[in-house]
């Protein structure tokens, strides 16, 4: 039985609060292919970038936030090109992307800024990253 107060928080919900509220809840796994396909199709066709955004202590940057600077040390560290890094998914980029961060943003030397990813968890790296959606990005 659905109480009163659950009726007026789902009504307070965007579409994709809902969307994503049913996905969690197992509601949708059996047209999780759809869902993926969907969503996989709005970003290849370019309607819709995943970015990542990073809330470490006082570092709080997103992906469009990134200078070109910062963009260049990453490409030469990393050997791929900025677009290609993903912090998320690879632990080699997220070292890479916090420690160019900690330098340029808030002014460490680099060696004070190597020990402190060196200190960090994954738990916390993953904590500190999200992914946020950009509608109708640049085109390159």
């Amino acid at each position: 039985m659905v109480t009163r107060a659950q009726q007026a928080r789902a009504a307070k919900m965007t579409p994709a609060e809902r969307s994503a509220s049913q996905i969690l809840a197992g509601d949708c796994d059996d047209g999780m292919h759809l869902i993926v396909n969907a969503m996989t199709e709005r970003v290849v066709s370019g309607a819709v970038s995943l970015n990542w955004r990073i809330d470490l202590d006082d570092l709080h940057v997103t992906e469009e936030d990134l200078t070109l600077e910062e963009a260049d040390l990453l490409e030469r560290l990393l050997d791929c090109t900025w677009g290609e890094m993903d912090p998320l998914r690879s632990a080699r980029h997220a070292a890479a992307l916090i420690r160019i961060l900690l330098r340029t943003r808030l002014d460490l030397p680099d060696e004070e800024a190597a020990d402190r990813v060196k200190s960090l968890t994954v738990k916390a790296t993953l904590a500190a990253l999200t992914r946020y959606t950009e509608q109708d990005p640049p085109k390159a």
